[in-house]
């Protein structure tokens, strides 16, 4: 397999990750709106026994891929130089 394929796999996967990770929060914060008692309306939580807040699910996509990708890019950095310098050392 190419190394083309390789990252055009990578970034797939990655793109169904941002898409189910905000999509399984909405889930779980709309769960929460209802379970305080409040109804969601436009993207809104109202009603509830803490007040009126936004949903962080509705943001918009490429918020999603920035906040989620970030630490990520950092992380594979951070690996990637730490794998060269332990090949460096042998």
């Amino acid at each position: 397999m190419s190394s083309h394929t390789k990252t055009s796999i990578r970034l797939i996967l990655f793109v169904l990750f941002v898409w189910l990770s905000r999509h399984f929060f909405a889930l779980m914060e709309i769960d929460s709106c209802l379970d305080d008692g409040g109804t969601v309306q436009d993207g809104i939580c109202i009603e509830s026994r803490h007040g009126q807040w936004a949903l962080a699910s509705e943001r918009p996509f490429l918020e999603w891929l920035i906040s989620l990708g970030t630490p990520g890019l950092i992380v594979w950095v951070i690996s990637f130089y730490a794998l060269r310098a332990k090949q460096n050392a042998s």
